[in-house]
């Protein structure tokens, strides 16, 4: 794509100087007034993978011309450009997960039955604690499926909470009960938020595990599939967001939210799977 009928550029290289056709495709972009995003090699505020759906959407982009080296001259501008294109190429034609897409994912997680286990131990301490609330170990039990491998993440400041916080707040949280769904998410979150070392990703845990009929978890995968960009840290409003859009799709399917949500999750691992590039 030339760079003067495009509406930007976007060049992938591993080199911390543009040289050749890269820096030349460059400079016609600024003769034209045109935006150019170099996505750093290495992560950052603006990693590639968070800065060129951005840049898309930021300046309305409809026709993008992508411009580099060959991977013959910079082996590694290939895994460079996979980890910054994977949701504008990928999920280009349909970014919108559909039911008939999640369908055949219901129960295929490979922790689908330890989920299930949980659930259900959660919901006998419902039965038993009245008013409901986690202790300490209940929590840590969400936090260690929740983040899975990352679990030893902020682990020192969740340490630093005192074990009857976690009694105490959790037990404020579950006690707000509204008819405005969103306000009551909000209160909630903001409540579990006072701990140390609990975000929006772990709170949206404990809540989709103790009340899966219309809560589910907000996370990266999930949200690239429901909107078609690339998110790690999330808001309240994010997850606002997001459980109304799952709830959609789990009505459609007469599910509980928070199965639907498990079945985004495991859809786009296992799609992610056979796309990912080989090194």
């Amino acid at each position: 794509m030339n760079g003067r009928a495009s509406d930007a550029t976007v060049v992938f290289t591993t080199a911390p100087v543009l040289a050749g056709g890269s820096k030349k495709m460059v400079e016609l972009a600024h003769k034209h007034v045109k935006p150019v995003l170099h996505p750093p090699r290495d992560g950052g505020p603006a990693s590639p993978h968070q800065g060129l759906p951005r840049f898309i959407q930021d300046n309305c982009v409809r026709v993008l011309n992508v411009t580099g080296p060959r991977a013959s001259k910079e082996p590694g501008v290939y895994i460079l450009w996979w980890r910054s294109w994977p949701i504008s190429s990928r999920l280009a034609d349909n970014p919108m997960i559909t039911p008939e897409k999640i369908a055949p994912f219901h129960d295929t997680s490979d922790n689908y039955h330890a989920t299930v286990a949980l659930k259900e131990r959660l919901a006998s301490l419902r039965k038993k604690r009245q008013p409901y609330f986690l202790d300490a170990d209940d929590f840590d039990e969400v936090v260690k499926w929740k983040l899975r491998g990352q679990y030893g993440r902020q682990q020192r400041e969740r340490d630093t909470n005192p074990r009857a916080a976690y009694c105490v707040v959790t037990r404020a949280a579950f006690e707000i009960v509204l008819d405005d769904l969103d306000h009551e998410l909000e209160i909630r979150v903001g409540l579990m938020g006072a701990l140390r070392g609990v975000g929006v990703g772990v709170s949206s845990a404990v809540l989709a595990l103790s009340e899966p009929e219309k809560y589910c978890v907000v996370d990266f995968r999930g949200w690239r599939r429901v909107f078609g960009e690339e998110k790690r840290w999330f808001t309240v409003e994010d997850y606002k967001q997001y459980r109304r859009r799952v709830a959609e799709l789990a009505g459609a399917l007469g599910w509980p939210v928070q199965e639907a949500d498990l079945a985004i999750w495991e859809y786009d691992r296992q799609d992610g799977a056979q796309l990912s590039p080989t090194a």
